[in-house]
């Protein structure tokens, strides 16, 4: 079969390219996993046209996501997206609920889809029309992904408003600061668990059932396999592994016997009931503060939709892995592979029979994306090299650094030995009591958040990811530092001061004695 480099770009010269990022003033998001069908369903999904779509005024028109992950945009758009939300919002006070209400529908009706395309008889379709459903799916992630860009914008607004009428609350009432934390607690708690977090106290559930039915009963495994149903999906994220099956969880939750499950699963319910007490109980003493009162009730909602609209994305994947499956074997590629091409790449080489295994020899070997306008450039590690060399430079402190600030999520002091982490396959390195490091956590970082004794973040408000985990989990964790994973190294050791936000290096890994 024939090789076809299929690209999409407008084949712009790279020092074009170059000349244009140079005069922009850029904004360090994160770093994720660089992969060419998550640049283009986050990148152009990011995009203004796509954001029009769904009916809000977002302008994004440049970003760029480079091969080692750091994913960037303009500064003045992300402020300019800031301000969006703070003048909707100022006028029309339903503004965030109605936005709310909208992540909501437009992602379950994401995953309805991708329920429809799972239940399909696959094999029945020809090429081309198994290419019509994978395009379908790809376009719906796309139409959903302007909330996962603007919720960080979201994010940041709800937590600024939130401090400062807080401490204007407790400064008022005369309080200590440890009631400041108390509240910000109990008022943050999110209105529904999160789906990372539900499946742990739901494997928990199983294994107190299965006392009295014994683990190798068939309701037992009924169970089982409805969790893997439910739960399958949390290490699909951009198509990095498979599905979690009915053998890995049935694997999990033999370990999770040998284990005093019984008084965990007593404590986790025992915690859930208390902390919607508490909330309730600071619901009732902030009711005549208006404006805390309202912001409450608008973060309680958006503590869930901050990891929801994530998650959706990763849901549908799972629920259409029927449709990677049946690609894959016809393409005659891995599974795992397909997430090296985009969309039209891989619906072209349905269409015409190609064969794109030098070109995923290449993409492997990593592949930076620019966005600019209506057209996605992706690019091979030696012709990025300047671009790179310019944005890395940009965001580097330049200076001996000996202590980090950020905002408190969960309140304690702890010393510990840094662990910083890029990627999935780090996170194995976070040993128990040991300080996680990490640009944004998401449920995949899970395993080492539980091994972990504090969580330091690059990004984040009060409703990341990591902000809830550490409630859940009641660890110190310090969130928006904006260069911790820069300024800290592997082997470090650190103290974390979740009580003033700060990060201080006692001793560097490379200090002599």
């Amino acid at each position: 079969m024939k090789t076809q480099k299929i690209i999409k770009t407008n084949n712009s010269p790279v020092n074009l390219l170059f000349a244009k990022i140079k005069k922009e003033k850029w904004r360090k998001r994160g770093k994720w996993n660089s992969i060419v069908l998550s640049h283009e369903i986050f990148q152009e999904g990011e995009s203004t046209t796509m954001s029009r779509k769904l009916g809000y005024p977002f302008k994004r028109s440049m970003g760029i996501w480079l091969d080692s992950g750091e994913y960037f945009d303009i500064q003045k758009e992300w402020d300019g997206l800031g301000r969006i939300i703070k003048d909707e919002d100022k006028k029309n006070k339903k503004f965030l609920f109605n936005y709310a209400d909208h992540c909501l529908e437009v992602g379950n009706k994401l995953i309805r889809l991708s329920k429809k395309i799972g239940k399909l008889d696959l094999q029945r379709l020809s090429n081309e029309d198994l290419g019509k459903k994978f395009m379908q799916l790809i376009q719906e992630c796309k139409l959903f992904v302007p909330f996962m860009f603007s919720m960080h914008s979201i994010d940041e607004f709800l937590t600024n408003k939130f401090e400062f009428f807080l401490k204007e609350f407790i400064n008022k009432n005369k309080l200590k600061m440890q009631d400041f934390y108390d509240y910000q607690i109990a008022l943050t708690y999110p209105k529904r668990k999160i789906f990372a977090l539900q499946e742990r106290i739901n494997l928990l559930r199983i294994a107190v059932f299965s006392e009295k039915y014994g683990i190798s009963s068939s309701l037992v495994k009924n169970k089982i396999k409805a969790h893997t149903k439910e739960f399958g999906w949390l290490n699909v994220v951009n198509l990095e592994d498979y599905p979690f099956d009915e053998k890995y969880f049935l694997d999990k939750l033999k370990k999770i016997k040998k284990s005093d499950f019984k008084y965990e699963y007593k404590m986790m319910e025992k915690a859930e009931k208390e902390m919607k007490k508490k909330q309730k109980r600071a619901m009732k003493k902030v009711s005549s503060f208006r404006e805390l009162n309202d912001l409450a009730k608008i973060i309680q909602i958006f503590g869930f939709l901050r990891s929801f609209r994530v998650d959706v994305v990763y849901v549908a994947f799972f629920n259409s892995w029927n449709l990677f499956r049946e690609i894959s074997l016809r393409l005659n590629i891995d599974i795992l592979d397909i997430k090296h091409f985009s969309s039209g790449e891989i619906n072209q080489a349905l269409i015409n029979n190609l064969d794109y295994n030098e070109l995923l020899e290449k993409r492997k070997k990593g592949v930076s994306c620019i966005i600019i306008g209506d057209a996605r450039h992706e690019l091979t590690n030696e012709k990025i090299k300047d671009i790179k060399e310019f944005l890395l430079k940009s965001f580097d402190p330049g200076k001996i650094i000996s202590e980090i600030k950020g905002s408190v999520a969960f309140p304690g002091k702890i010393q510990g030995i840094c662990r910083v982490v890029g990627k999935l396959e780090e996170m194995k390195k976070v040993g128990k009591g040991e300080i996680l490091v990490i640009s944004m956590t998401d449920p995949n970082y899970l395993p080492a958040m539980e091994r972990a004794g504090a969580f330091v973040t690059d990004q984040g408000g009060i409703l990341c990811h990591a902000a809830i985990v550490s409630r859940e989990m009641k660890k110190p964790c310090v969130i928006g530092t904006k260069i911790a994973t820069q300024v800290l190294k592997d082997g470090d050791l650190v103290e974390v001061d979740a009580e003033k936000g700060v990060v201080k290096i006692i001793k560097r890994l490379n200090d002599k004695d």
